[in-house]
């Protein structure tokens, strides 16, 4: 299985677990996670990447944002995608999105 983040991913993270009024972590804490996830290999998007995302939002399934990384994964091989955003368990050609805070029951 191939890992990697979109390089958008990187921004979105920070975002994300630093929001005002909701921050879940320390702009220093939140650093350091997107410095270990620097280790994957990243994603480029380019033009056949942001092409292809947006023929994947004119389907009106996801963003424009989603659609762009769910089309960085596709290129780079992923089987698994994890978002909180997107319909746990979708299935996208050979690729499944994963929610990583949904609870899984024995």
């Amino acid at each position: 299985m191939q890992s990697g983040v979109e390089c958008t991913g990187f921004a979105g993270i920070f975002v994300v677990v630093t929001k005002v009024g909701k921050s879940l972590l320390t702009p220093e804490q939140a650093e350091e996670i997107v410095n270990d996830f620097a280790e994957f290999p990243l994603a480029q998007v380019d033009r056949l990447i942001i092409l292809r995302a947006i023929k994947r939002h004119q389907s009106k399934v996801f963003s424009f944002w989603d659609s762009l990384i769910v089309e960085a994964a596709l290129k780079m091989g992923c089987s698994q995608l994890l978002s909180e955003d997107m319909q746990d368990g979708l299935l996208i050609d050979s690729m499944t999105i994963r929610n990583p805070f949904s609870i899984q029951k024995p």
